[in-house]
């Protein structure tokens, strides 16, 4: 498992690559999820259910839920 606690710029940059990744093709798709593991340690799987889009609206839901958190 990654992390689950972001500084606000970290959740803003992982934002827009999650944006940039539903509006991708498959390659940029994997390419995006790897910049968000290697970058960030963020896991899209940690937090998305199998089989189900990740995108930025799923990412505020985990930070409205408390599974993710901004620190500063």
């Amino acid at each position: 498992m990654g992390r689950t606690k972001f500084s606000a710029s970290d959740i803003d940059k992982i934002r827009t690559l999650l944006k940039k990744k539903c509006a991708a093709n498959r390659l940029g798709q994997k390419e995006i999820r790897h910049k968000l593991r290697v970058g960030f340690e963020f896991n899209i799987s940690d937090f998305g259910e199998q089989g189900k889009a990740f995108g930025p609206d799923e990412l505020d839901q985990c930070i409205r839920k408390g599974i993710i958190k901004i620190i500063d």
